[in-house]
């Protein structure tokens, strides 16, 4: 469901790209799988926090991406890429790749900015993303937790974490211009759904609104694995040491459908009749397609189970050796 996707300003929602640049991105460009050197980020956060109003001692990356702080968000990107707008020029460099064609990121902090942009659907894409790294989950749904020693409480200011059934994260924000914002994600049955809100005019309607989107996902639509309709039968080798070779799908086929049209899901296979050898594993041999009516929803490979090596000379000679003996 979209609606109003005119591009807004962009709110807080931003810590959700700089959270997903801290996980796949450091100072060169170069992916990393998880958090960057500590030890590193919390001396520069350390450095720049001294020079803040007020200090921000004892805080640290976990707790950035718990509670996404502005002066966490800077030094974050600061070490990262040397300098806030280094950093900036990243998180617009993945939103490209992402296909986030109505967002500009000008600050890394998400404070109102002009031309600091985007819109609901480049939201639910930009977190979709960042919920491909399992780990976020450990810190998004996290409901109390504690700094400086347990001496300060933060509360989760999402939430559904606590109060939606299947809640997994994600992000709220909030500003005058941009007014209630929320990117909401719960998971049901092993599967995940993303909400977005934007410009909510309180923060409970927000909530409100993510919790009626996410409900309306779980009650209406479900995921299902799709198989062959027949068995997939052997394909014939031309030349090969071996007659024939199996195929099989190069993966599995699971696809969100509406419950009300299960009975739609239909498959066609295209396989070829025969291939030359050699063949090799995984080499594709034909596709299947997955249909929910007349509409095509996925299309898979059909690849070689294993390889087949090609007849020499001499084994062509031995299998015409073999024929005519058997034929005699």
């Amino acid at each position: 469901m979209e609606k109003n996707e005119t591009p807004k300003n962009l709110a807080l929602l931003t810590a959700d790209e700089v959270t997903l640049s801290i996980l796949e991105v450091d100072a060169e460009g170069v992916r990393i799988k998880l958090w960057p050197d500590v030890n590193a980020v919390r001396a520069h956060l350390e450095e720049c926090c001294e020079r803040m109003p007020g200090g921000l001692a004892g805080y640290s990356v976990r707790h950035y991406v718990c509670g996404r702080y502005l002066y966490c968000a800077v030094a974050l990107a600061e070490h990262l890429a040397g300098s806030e707008e280094a950093f900036v020029s990243l998180m617009n460099q993945r939103a490209a790749e992402l296909g986030m064609a109505d967002t500009c990121f000008v600050n890394c902090t998400g404070l109102p900015a002009a031309g600091h942009l985007t819109s609901a659907h480049d939201i639910a894409v930009m977190s979709r993303a960042l919920l491909q790294h399992p780990r976020i989950r450990d810190y998004t749904t996290i409901w109390m937790d504690s700094i400086r020693g347990g001496q300060f409480q933060l509360a989760n200011t999402n939430k559904l974490i606590r109060f939606y059934e299947g809640a997994t994260g994600l992000k709220t924000g909030s500003t005058d211009s941009a007014g209630y914002c929320l990117s909401a994600s719960a998971e049901r049955e092993g599967m995940e759904l993303i909400a977005v809100v934007l410009k909510a005019d309180t923060s409970e309607k927000r909530f409100e609104a993510a919790k009626s989107l996410l409900s309306y996902g779980f009650a209406n639509y479900t995921l299902t694995d799709v198989y062959p309709s027949q068995a997939l039968p052997p394909v014939d080798v031309l030349l090969g040491e071996a007659d024939t070779v199996q195929p099989v799908l190069a993966h599995s086929s699971r696809i969100l459908v509406e419950k009300a049209r299960l009975n739609e899901i239909t498959t066609e296979l295209r396989l070829c009749q025969d291939v030359e050898a050699p063949v090799e594993e995984g080499q594709k041999l034909g596709e299947m397609a997955v249909y929910v009516g007349d509409e095509v929803q996925q299309t898979i490979p059909i690849v070689a189970d294993r390889a087949v090596a090609r007849l020499t000379l001499p084994g062509i000679f031995s299998r015409f050796l073999k024929t005519l003996f058997m034929a005699g």
